[in-house]
């Protein structure tokens, strides 16, 4: 399969400021815990589409990426690639350029590797080896999904739940306008309540082709759950976190 594919959502996923991701179930995924030491505690989704690009059982495993790591063993390789392009006597075709990602699960680990072909004349192989299989026994996958199926019980059904168009109110321009904090305002049950946006929400970002943020109502008093979801070239991902209404 090709590689530039899972490139793109690392470099999607690194805006939200973890290291790491839990891939399950389609998602990557990281949850803020009040043990880390963040700027920012929201949790993070993002959704693997259901596309050609993303067709394999590769991205239906259950893997932690590291996002550093993984970068770095493909940007080694295109150099590389790009060299043995520059030293070709004769112009080489964008289609003569193979870049492809490959995954092997072995007994008590798995190995991923980027392989960089010109003119199927294979260039470079870089070779990363992770930890494998995953399971809710390992500490640090148990902490995600408690976290994220403690967020999706918390809603309260039949709760208030408000959906807002970010594109048509202009919430991109007054975000970034501030030096770090937007406070969007919305009235519930004559109540208002301030919804954070952050200007690094939007790292790298400057049009959508869908901006919501949702607001709902929690099962715990005066907490609210809003979800900020940005769809830009075929990703869509979820920034999730809790507002405390006094």
């Amino acid at each position: 399969m090709e590689a530039k594919p899972l490139i793109k959502l690392l470099q999607r996923a690194n805006k939200s400021r973890y290291d790491q991701f839990l891939m399950h179930n389609r998602m990557l995924m990281n949850c803020y815990t009040v043990d880390e030491d963040s700027d920012i505690g929201m949790h993070y989704i993002l959704h693997i589409p259901d596309t050609d690009e993303y067709v394999g059982s590769f991205y239906d495993e259950t893997l932690f990426l590291d996002v550093k790591m993984i970068s770095t063993a493909y940007s080694n390789g295109h150099a590389k690639l790009n060299e043995a392009k520059k030293g070709s006597k004769e112009k080489v075709k964008p289609k003569e350029l193979r870049e492809e990602l490959h995954f092997r699960a072995e007994h008590d680990h798995a190995i991923l590797k980027f392989l960089f072909y010109l003119r199927d004349e294979l260039v470079d192989v870089e070779t990363l080896s992770l930890d494998y299989p995953i399971t809710t026994t390992n500490p640090v996958a148990k902490v995600i999904e408690d976290t994220y199926g403690a967020m999706i019980s918390r809603v309260k059904p039949g709760g208030i739940c408000l959906q807002f168009d970010g594109n048509k109110l202009n919430l991109y321009e007054l975000a970034v306008a501030r030096p770090e904090i937007y406070f969007f305002d919305v009235k519930v049950n004559g109540k208002r309540i301030r919804i954070p946006l952050y200007k690094s929400l939007f790292l790298n970002m400057k049009s959508f082709d869908e901006f919501f943020i949702s607001l709902q109502e929690t099962r715990l008093v005066g907490i609210y759950l809003y979800t900020v979801q940005l769809s830009v070239n075929g990703l869509t991902d979820q920034q999730v976190g809790y507002i405390q209404n006094f």
